[in-house]
């Protein structure tokens, strides 16, 4: 019999590059696009954060929905919306 280990060592080594190579992740917390649902009294102070947030972060693009907070609040949990900003708890 010849001998295998070449072939082996040639094997391990492209079997633990395909699945060592992952793609870049395409959304991390500072890189991607969100869409947040703000309530109509934290508005300002939630606007300008988003401006800072946007220059500090330039490959972040944050989208701002005001509305009610009653509104706000319902949207999250008929899961149409993953964040909101409000001034009373849930």
């Amino acid at each position: 019999m010849k001998n295998n280990t070449p072939f082996l060592m040639f094997l391990m080594i492209v079997i633990s590059l395909s699945f060592g190579c992952q793609g870049e992740r395409s959304e991390t917390p500072t890189k991607g696009h969100v869409t947040v649902v703000v309530s109509e009294s934290v508005s300002p102070v939630i606007k300008l954060e988003e401006q800072t947030f946007e220059e500090l972060y330039p490959e972040a693009q944050v989208d701002l929905e005001f509305s009610t907070t009653r509104e706000a609040i319902a949207r999250l949990f008929n899961d149409s919306i993953t964040v909101i900003v409000t001034s009373r708890p849930l």
